[in-house]
């Protein structure tokens, strides 16, 4: 099926990974999703660390989880570590 996009939305698709990309870790996937066994919502970044963010507001942890992500690229950098390689690739539902 053909979906049509508004000429905003895709600007604003491109600004964000670009926005996104300026990190290291901009390559890395990234998740929140709702959890119906913990009732919240848990944002995860699985190639850079185990565990990650969670609450009731998905935009709330979708912006906790990015500030650990960036906090995690600061350590490894301050360390002379590289980052791990991203394993995990998103997979894209079109409907």
């Amino acid at each position: 099926m053909l979906r049509i996009y508004q000429e905003k939305d895709v600007k604003d698709a491109i600004e964000k990974v670009q926005r996104r990309m300026k990190h290291k870790t901009g390559i890395h996937h990234r998740r929140v999703a709702w959890s119906e066994e913990d009732q919240t919502y848990i944002g995860r970044c699985p190639d850079l660390f185990h565990g990650g963010t969670h609450g009731d507001d998905p935009l709330k942890v979708t912006t906790e989880l990015q500030q650990v992500i960036e906090e995690w690229e600061r350590i490894l950098d301050a360390s002379q570590r590289p980052l791990p390689p991203f394993r995990v690739k998103p997979i894209v539902e079109l409907a």
